[in-house]
């Protein structure tokens, strides 16, 4: 059985049929039965997975096809930006609590916490969750072709597994979904072909994935996080509102990407401090006030206090110091 009810291509492969030319009365109803159809899909499929996080209204738009195909249950979907969970009360009552989700993002971002650790799938990357386990995510206006497969027809723990698009196993697990879609429906005779070549290749690529322990160092979003912050540390707006914005997120999920740092104010005033401290070190002609605007402190004291609390001097000591050839304070933090 499958249904195909989003008649609006979401990317270049698996183009579906638009709704035909007809006069703008009849055209006009068509849409509205087809969004209305679509609609109650998304919330139908969407029920089985997650609940909007809370305090979050589900996201008003989605919609999705999916194709039953033996043991595994191929969809493509598209929704808006949103924060869901997958908490016990939603594994309790999903019809997917014994499926592993293996989800290629065709565009937008999306980020979550699976089993203790951090994921992030951006364009291109593919992630897996076992729908046992809880799991919590927030998305940008996103696209994904997901294959759900039964957590026995795959070996190894592979909830929380993210394969980049940069690698040669998401490169062709890639591949062989676009094919798959493309090739639905597909007559009964050929079921069980296309379930076995999908199920040798999703093995493949756990088997060649890096091993668990490495997970979770390789963070896009993070990173990418932390480059804007070295490159406008001047700037007197840089704060979380501004990087919440700036990256699409919420400020929520900002804070837990630096849980471990010690919150992402933290990270930002250190990093202005450190770099602070290497201009009184190559500059120390410089003011001290002069060095605390240009690294986006908003008054003096302010910026005495916190470089003494992090290096252990004042600012006019290091500056002193190195204007006398002495050696600084201890090694300055990392």
């Amino acid at each position: 059985m499958h249904r195909w009810f989003d008649s609006e291509a979401m990317t270049s492969i698996a183009r579906l049929p638009r709704i035909p030319q007809f006069p703008a009365p009849m055209a006009n109803e068509l849409r509205v039965r087809r969004d209305t159809v679509r609609s109650r899909y998304w919330r139908m499929m969407l029920r089985h997975l997650a609940r909007p996080l809370a305090r979050q209204p589900l996201p008003p738009v989605g919609s999705g096809c999916d194709f039953a195909l033996g043991d595994l249950h191929v969809a493509k979907v598209r929704f808006t930006a949103c924060g869901l969970v997958r908490d016990a009360s939603t594994i309790a009552r999903s019809r997917f609590g014994s499926h592993v989700l293996v989800s290629l993002l065709l565009h937008g971002t999306v980020r979550g916490r699976a089993e203790g650790g951090e994921m992030g799938l951006h364009r291109g990357d593919i992630g897996f969750l076992d729908l046992g386990n809880p799991a919590e995510f927030e998305a940008s206006d996103a696209a994904c072709l997901s294959v759900l497969v039964p957590r026995w027809l795959l070996r190894g723990n592979v909830h929380g597994l993210v394969l980049r698009a940069s690698d040669l196993p998401a490169k062709m697990l890639s591949r062989h979904l676009e094919q798959l879609v493309m090739s639905l429906p597909a007559p009964p005779a050929r079921f069980e072909a296309l379930v076995q070549s999908t199920l040798s290749i999703l093995q493949l690529c756990v088997d060649f994935a890096p091993p668990a322990r490495e997970r979770g160092n390789d963070d896009p979003l993070r990173t990418s996080i932390l480059a804007y912050i070295d490159a406008n540390l001047g700037d007197a707006d840089l704060g979380p509102d501004m990087l919440a914005h700036r990256f699409g997120i919420s400020r929520t999920w900002l804070y837990r990407i630096f849980a471990g740092s010690g919150g992402i104010k933290r990270c930002i005033r250190d990093k202005r401090l450190d770099a602070a401290f290497r201009d009184l070190c190559e500059s120390p002609e410089r003011r001290v006030i002069d060095v605390a605007y240009h690294r986006g402190f908003s008054t003096e004291r302010q910026f005495q206090r916190a470089f003494l609390q992090r290096f252990g001097s004042t600012p006019s000591e290091v500056r002193d110091r190195q204007k006398g050839g002495e050696p600084g304070p201890p090694s300055q933090p990392g």
